[in-house]
């Protein structure tokens, strides 16, 4: 993030509102949980996690989607862009 142009940063953070917007209103979730990351991978990159007001969340989560589910959501937050 530290080499990224100040366009750059800006057009990404314009961009991660948006998704964050579509994640609220496709997935009926309460909020959305925003973390900027880089150690894992050599880039930096933003995690946006739906969350919902009591699920008790505290780490990023691990389970595989179901048959189908993948594409069931991606498509309930396409059509909310």
């Amino acid at each position: 993030m530290q080499e990224a142009d100040d366009k750059t940063i800006e057009e990404i953070f314009k961009l991660t509102k948006k998704m964050m917007l579509a994640l609220k209103k496709g997935l009926k979730c309460d909020y959305v949980q925003v973390g900027i990351v880089g150690n894992e991978i050599p880039h930096f990159h933003i995690h946006l996690i739906p969350r919902y007001n009591g699920d008790n969340f505290k780490n990023l989560p691990t389970r595989e989607y179901k048959e189908l589910e993948a594409e069931k959501t991606i498509n309930k937050i396409i059509k909310a862009i």
